[in-house]
């Protein structure tokens, strides 16, 4: 009995994609350091693919494990559920995943630029709580 390919609807950062086998990847690092860095690859038939960082739970829930190094420097393995349930098990796949040692520079500043741009747009949509009069 096959797996039936169910597409994943998702809401990242106020933006909507519709996932399914083919169009996402999911690049996670090895290094323990780096895996603040793990992110989602999005192919919407553009130049260049979208990238999205910051989504660390969501980017291992669909990768179905996350990446740990034990103490005695041995890598694992964990899976990882959300609401007690794989990925794989709620939508019948898993997007490709890509291990690397460490990302690249260019990984690296694209994710500094990513970082950079959301807390300044959240800056810029703060308003401050108006100040309390005080009696005189």
């Amino acid at each position: 009995m096959s797996e039936i390919q169910k597409p994943f609807e998702v809401n990242i950062k106020g933006r909507e994609y519709l996932l399914a086998l083919g169009n996402c990847a999911v690049v996670m690092y090895r290094e323990a350091e780096k895996s603040h860095l793990d992110y989602l690859v999005i192919d919407e038939g553009e130049d260049d693919p979208t990238r999205e960082f910051n989504c660390i739970d969501m980017v291992h829930w669909l990768a179905g494990y996350i990446i740990r190094k034990e103490e005695d420097g041995e890598l694992m393995r964990y899976t990882t559920l959300y609401e007690g349930s794989t990925f794989r098990t709620a939508y019948g796949w898993n997007p490709p995943v890509i291990e690397k040692d460490a990302p690249a520079d260019w990984e690296e500043e694209m994710y500094l630029e990513f970082t950079t741009n959301s807390l300044d747009r959240e800056w810029n949509n703060f308003t401050p709580p108006e100040e309390e009069a005080q009696d005189g």
